[in-house]
């Protein structure tokens, strides 16, 4: 799927936030890369290594520090696109997020509201 034609169908505005949130594979542990911006529908990390498109994810972001009482939040997501970054030695990804439960959610839209820059 080009990225302009799932630009175009985002309905929520993307939100830079103060820290850069590492994302992680729940399954393996692997880092996949740092958090660039967020919304409550997925995410997009930039990486020194790309993931394939359309890939499905099981990931876990750690927060800067404890929020509302957590450290991390896990859901799932699937790799819409990837391109080489500005930079040619990192690759920007789009995440969509497929599973997330309506209380990381909620904590999701605060996480947003508090980190936002």
């Amino acid at each position: 799927m080009p990225v302009s034609d799932d630009k175009n169908r985002r309905r929520e505005e993307r939100h830079h936030l103060i820290h850069y949130l590492r994302i992680f594979d729940r399954n393996t542990g692997e880092e996949l890369g740092n958090l660039v911006n967020i919304n409550t529908g997925g995410v997009m990390i930039i990486s020194g290594s790309p993931i394939a498109e359309d890939a499905l994810l099981e990931l876990r972001m750690e927060f800067p520090e404890e929020f509302e009482g957590r450290c991390e939040m896990e859901f799932d997501a699937r790799s819409v696109w990837v391109k080489v970054d500005e930079n040619p030695d990192w690759f920007a990804m789009g995440l969509k997020s497929t599973n997330i439960s309506e209380m990381d959610l909620d904590l999701l839209k605060r996480l947003i509201e508090f980190y936002q820059d």
